[in-house]
């Protein structure tokens, strides 16, 4: 029977002679360039490679009819503007009808000098906070024939940016902030030993700028 020793040996030559082929073979140098006469070439002309046709504008004929829609069908109009404690004039009834969009202002509604962020626990924003009174509870069963969700352009891009702005101060806040306060602390570390390490002039010059970092250091 073969003895174990010998056994592990006999694997381990091989793989040494593997190693020592492999290094022997990238110790090698490599070959030095052919050396021949330098060749110019033309410049190089890009040209198309057949004539383009001429680009032709698609006709199209929309299909979508836009139904005209009366206030009076609207089944929560009157709803909506108790509860807003609005009375729209003839001509904002008529601007209403045809383009489907009117802007009242703040003052013209019952939130006039009221400030609200979209209640207690979940602040957000003013305007955010607005429609929030207009869409009411999340819960179907809980809602009333006032309440209603006004999606616009306007809306959505504050919201957006709502969005963005939290998610910036929050990085402030965590990352960035750590970041900073760890890049600070090494710099006035950094003065300190220069100011150590230096006399004179140069020693002041070092203790006033690790004095200066003490400032941001303490804010942050």
């Amino acid at each position: 029977m073969q003895r174990p020793e010998r056994s592990q040996l006999g694997k381990l030559i091989p793989l040494c002679l593997a190693l020592m082929f492999i290094t022997l073979c990238c110790s090698e140098k490599a070959a030095p360039p052919v050396s021949g006469p330098t060749v110019a070439l033309p410049a190089l002309e890009l040209e198309a490679f057949g004539a383009l046709p001429a680009i032709k504008p698609a006709a199209i004929t929309p299909a979508l009819q836009e139904q005209a829609v009366a206030l009076d069908r609207a089944v929560n109009y009157k709803q909506v503007m108790a509860f807003l404690k609005v009375r729209l004039t003839p001509g904002q009834q008529k601007f209403l009808t045809e383009h489907r969009f009117l802007l009242l202002p703040k003052g013209a509604t019952k939130f006039k000098g009221k400030v609200d962020l979209g209640g207690e626990v979940f602040s957000c924003d003013e305007m955010l906070g607005l429609f929030d009174h207009l869409i009411g509870y999340e819960d179907p069963m809980q809602r009333r024939p006032e309440n209603c969700r006004f999606v616009n352009p306007d809306v959505m891009l504050h919201a957006f940016h709502k969005y963005l702005e939290n998610s910036l101060e929050y990085l402030e806040k965590t990352e960035l902030a750590e970041t900073l306060r760890r890049f600070l602390t090494n710099l006035q570390a950094k003065a300190l030993e220069g100011k150590a390490a230096a006399s004179g002039p140069l020693a002041e010059h070092y203790e006033l700028i690790a004095a200066q970092l003490t400032v941001p250091l303490v804010i942050l």
